[in-house]
């Protein structure tokens, strides 16, 4: 977190605009905190007792566990950023956002990138573990194969959900690239 005065310092004499960037800032990371804390897998079973079985609990779950993550990554790599950019836009008259969408989102771009790339085969590979509670996914499919005692299907299913993560990787390689 900031100190009181980098925060104070970053926008002139605003004392108002000050303050509400402080309270955006709090908010923001007490819902990313709140949000990557609970476990997909308990927000999958909760969501599943208050809709039923759909699988939009599971994408749910899913991004509400991913929000919280990609947050607080995100916002660790604004925080951490070295350069001097936004600070001279700013410190030629351009605002926050204009300075945050003109130095900071190229700059920290690649490594969000990555971080999302890496969420998303997360998220592959959780929804075969959250299928399995019941929702039609690649997950309910290996358990039905298991249970059937079909386990060439079984192979097969989690053959392809290992190439999904693979051509995940590859996609990822080749967007960053």
């Amino acid at each position: 977190i900031p100190n009181s005065d980098t925060i104070w310092s970053i926008n002139g004499n605003n004392k108002l605009t000050n303050i509400l960037w402080v309270i955006v800032n709090r908010v923001s990371r007490i819902l990313f905190l709140f949000t990557r804390s609970l476990p997909e897998y308990v927000l999958g079973f909760l969501l599943l007792s208050i809709l039923g079985p759909d699988p939009w609990a599971l994408v749910l779950a899913l991004a509400i566990h991913n929000f919280g993550i990609l947050g607080r990554l995100g916002s660790e790599i604004i925080e951490n950023n070295n350069s001097e950019t936004p600070k001279a836009f700013i410190s030629q008259g351009s605002g926050r956002f204009n300075s945050f969408m003109a130095a900071m989102v190229p700059e920290s771009f690649s490594r969000m990138l990555v971080y999302y790339f890496y969420r998303w085969e997360t998220c592959v590979r959780e929804s075969t573990v959250l299928g399995m509670l019941g929702i039609a996914s690649l997950g309910f499919m290996i358990s039905e194969a298991k249970a059937g005692r079909d386990f060439d299907k079984m192979i097969v299913l989690i053959l392809f959900g290992s190439l999904i993560v693979i051509l995940g990787d590859i996609l990822s390689y080749w967007v960053r690239s």
